[in-house]
């Protein structure tokens, strides 16, 4: 992502200064200074909350949110006031701790933020990539890049080009997704992603469990590495997941009967038409 106003994204900080030190938006210079992202065809606010406080940023960031309004452009407000609540009500888009708690916060025009994709940047590995990409697919995050995609190797590319990653967040309901062994499903699921994440380990880690144990029905699934699809499980089927260190593997669960194609997707893809995928 790049943060210029020629390019329609842009950031700022609601602070006297912003995080890397240059010069934020206080309250008295909000209105003015939407205006002024307006006026240079801004479509995306990352709208820090460095050099702050809580009372600045509760005043602060709705007060953006109206003053964004009031300029008649429409403009994407990503912000970093931790009161998904009441941001839910002022912006699109917002940063976050705690996932699990505002999960029901997420939902059609506005979304939780795990900030931005690094995919493609120096010092990340494949499993971290992959590890980015797959909860944010789970989550309906916005995929949002920060990288330079002229250097992007052949692997970061198909990583953050993933069908089926892509397909998981674009579901038209934009439901996020939900950690399954904290809180279980309402009522049994049929087709779904599902995302095994390791935090660490000094080896790969093997996960059991069962679809049963994951609110599944009788199904497939088809995990997202090259041309890798398991039939044949049940309910009651036990099996086992290796999961790299820092790495993460993602599976698209269908029921058996199906023919392999993604529900809100079928008259576009097939699941043989999925190649290079994490």
């Amino acid at each position: 992502m790049s943060f210029r106003p020629e390019a329609g994204r842009l950031y700022a900080d609601m602070g006297s200064i912003s995080c890397m030190g240059f010069p934020g938006t206080t309250l008295d210079t909000v209105e003015r200074d939407a205006q002024t992202f307006a006026s240079w065809g801004v479509h995306y606010l990352k709208f820090d909350g460095c050099n702050s406080n809580a009372v600045e940023q509760s005043i602060g960031y709705p007060l953006m949110s109206k003053a964004l309004n009031a300029t008649g452009r429409p403009i994407a407000y990503s912000c970093s006031w931790p009161v998904c609540i009441v941001c839910g009500q002022s912006g699109s888009d917002w940063f976050f701790t705690h996932q699990e708690h505002v999960q029901p916060a997420a939902g059609s025009g506005r979304w939780n933020h795990p900030d931005m994709l690094i995919i493609g940047n120096v010092g990340l590995s494949v499993d971290q990539a992959q590890a980015q990409m797959a909860p944010r697919a789970i989550m309906a995050a916005l995929l949002v890049m920060f990288n330079d995609l002229r250097s992007l190797s052949n692997t970061a590319r198909a990583t953050l080009q993933n069908r089926v990653a892509i397909a998981i967040n674009q579901d038209p309901c934009e439901i996020q997704g939900r950690r399954l062994l904290q809180e279980k499903a309402p009522g049994a699921l049929e087709d779904d992603g599902v995302v095994f994440l390791s935090r660490g380990q000094a080896v790969p880690y093997v996960y059991r469990s069962s679809l049963a144990q994951l609110s599944f029905t009788t199904g497939s699934h088809q995990t997202c590495s090259p041309g890798k699809t398991t039939t044949g499980l049940t309910d009651r089927t036990e099996f086992k997941v290796s999961i790299d260190p820092w790495g993460a593997v993602t599976w698209y669960v269908y029921p058996a009967k199906d023919t392999g194609r993604y529900p809100y997707t079928r008259r576009r893809y097939r699941m043989s038409s999925f190649h290079q995928i994490i």
